[in-house]
């Protein structure tokens, strides 16, 4: 009876490890921090959390400035059909990884997205002289998870005025996402297609044609 007690709590006990680790990485604690997600990791959890950890570990080996392996893992971990990781976060912090090589001065932005610091985001990027695309980009996110809608839009507008950017599926995503939440129906149509045209192998293009048949369904309850 006891050892049944025990196998039914090593899904907490591993949750609860997990959540000690990210109190150390808020205390910057880093290669503390890394040893309970790697604890976790390889131990006989159930695969939603040993992914969950293996998520964590990934960021601390980005803001280490381990890039290649960080990036490694976040791409094993996005084929993953962990549910306890959202494709949101894995694509921002792949995101970051991506970028991290171009521009090493980003490295703040990690733990500040993690535990979701977003008015210090949009507060640290206007303190700088220089606004380039990248941070345009961030702006805007961090505007729009703050609820500052018009502001999320002028940054992620201006973002995409560079074609080559990674991110700009995410942009079209928000830009639409938006225009829904302010009832500007078409125009919200217009973003998603153009959003499912450009990068059809996009996540966010999966979830555009999820707000589409939102839509269609909204038009058909009116006629």
């Amino acid at each position: 009876r006891q050892r049944q007690m025990c196998i039914r709590d090593r899904p907490t006990r591993g949750r609860i490890q997990i959540l000690d680790g990210l109190l150390k990485l808020k205390k910057g604690q880093k290669e503390d921090a890394f040893l309970n997600f790697i604890k976790v990791e390889n131990a006989n959890y159930s695969q939603d959390i040993t992914d969950l950890a293996s998520f964590y570990a990934a960021i601390v080996q980005l803001m280490r400035g381990e890039v290649e392996w960080a990036q490694a893992k976040l791409r094993v971990l996005k084929a993953s059909t962990s549910r306890l990781i959202s494709n949101d976060a894995l694509s921002t912090f792949l995101l970051i990884a991506d970028i991290y090589d171009e521009d090493s001065s980003l490295i703040f932005l990690i733990p500040l997205i993690l535990f979701e610091n977003y008015r210090q985001i949009i507060d640290t990027l206007k303190e700088q002289k220089v606004i380039g695309p990248v941070e345009e980009f961030f702006l805007g996110y961090a505007c729009y998870k703050e609820g500052l809608f018009s502001e999320a839009m002028h940054y992620l507008q201006q973002s995409m005025n560079y074609p080559d950017l990674p991110y700009n599926d995410i942009s079209l995503y928000l830009t639409a996402t938006i225009l829904f939440k302010e009832n500007k129906y078409e125009e919200c149509e217009e973003k998603l297609f153009e959003l499912i045209k450009k990068y059809p192998g996009s996540i966010y293009a999966q979830k555009a044609k999820e707000i589409l048949e939102k839509l269609r369904e909204n038009k058909t309850k009116k006629t």
